[in-house]
């Protein structure tokens, strides 16, 4: 789990739901509910990217929107 290993609602080998919302420069980052990062800063030029932890790692249902 990385820098978050005191996370009550992750299973290993399980499926996660990870919720990232963005509001100007911060995001919230949430796994299974929980909070990874209360407010994150992050800069205009920042990218979205997806990367494993380790062996095989399966995306589904990806969705971004853009909030008013």
């Amino acid at each position: 789990v990385g820098p978050y290993k005191e996370l009550k609602c992750y299973r290993p080998q399980d499926r996660h739901e990870l919720v990232i919302t963005v509001k100007r420069n911060v995001a919230r980052c949430l796994c299974n509910g929980e909070v990874l990062e209360a407010s994150f800063e992050i800069n205009d030029l920042a990218s979205i990217g997806l990367e494993d932890d380790r062996g095989q790692m399966d995306y589904r249902r990806i969705r971004i929107k853009t909030l008013n």
